[in-house]
């Protein structure tokens, strides 16, 4: 018998994790917004341009960061 890991739309592991995922703030341009809470951000980061779900990420607008998954960040090549 084998086991399965269960993965979620982005390759990462579902089910038992220790704690929560590590945060990291990176510092980009919002360039676009789409409506409503299960919308997206468009970044750009000085380099690129990249879509992160709001649903994942959170802005603060008054120094302009945006706290986000470590494995959000190096996916979409922010780190």
């Amino acid at each position: 018998m084998t086991a399965t890991r269960r993965t979620d739309l982005f390759g990462h592991p579902i089910g038992r994790t220790v704690g929560r995922p590590k945060l990291v703030d990176i510092e980009a341009e919002l360039r676009h917004e789409t409506p409503g809470d299960n919308g997206a951000y468009l970044l750009f980061d000085g380099t690129k341009e990249v879509w992160v779900p709001k649903s994942l990420v959170e802005h603060d607008p008054q120094d302009g960061t945006f706290a986000m998954p470590e494995w959000l960040a190096k996916d979409k090549g922010l780190i």
